[in-house]
């Protein structure tokens, strides 16, 4: 059987992948031998780990996961960025890294909700401050007509609907 170069190419990323994870992670790493696992599963509980990373502030995972050509802006099945998850779990160091990588936070999950979203909801002053000052058009709006603005006034966070109103943020 003749395999595709991205067959190859996804294979081996997943397998590198694993063995990063396995020396970063060893606790928390399957025991199972992931050569004989299938691909499918091995894609799945490695974008776990991705996310977790993102969730978690795992610097040194998310890092391994960017440098061996994960997309930054990869999303997961509930359709949430690894900036997304960061911002919302006031991982501020990883929003630094995610945007220092490229991560785009102007995209929006499947109920319209971006990163500045996430972290206005989450009371995530300094990380919204941070996506505040990123090149996004802060007027995008959600499914239910909502901003970040009137994200930021409907759950009373003063400081940040300040900030919005102010011209650099603009």
């Amino acid at each position: 059987m003749i395999r595709s170069h991205k067959s190859v190419w996804v294979t081996t990323l997943l397998l590198t992948l694993s063995f990063i994870i396995t020396l970063l992670l060893p606790g928390q790493a399957n025991a199972k031998n992931t050569g004989n696992q299938n691909p499918q599963l091995q894609q799945q509980e490695l974008e776990g780990y991705y996310f977790a990373a993102a969730r978690n502030g795992n610097l040194d995972v998310m890092t391994a996961f960017l440098d061996a050509g994960i997309p930054v802006d990869h999303r997961n099945v509930q359709s949430y960025t690894p900036l997304m998850i960061a911002a919302y779990n006031g991982q501020l160091a990883m929003v630094d890294l995610l945007l220092s990588r490229g991560a785009n936070a102007c995209l929006q999950d499947k109920r319209g909700n971006t990163a500045l979203m996430g972290a206005i909801f989450k009371v995530e002053l300094s990380i919204a401050k941070r996506l505040i000052n990123t090149d996004c058009d802060h007027k995008i709006t959600n499914q239910q007509g909502e901003n970040a603005l009137s994200f930021a006034d409907l759950y009373q966070r003063q400081e940040i609907s300040e900030l919005l109103h102010s011209p650099a943020s603009h």
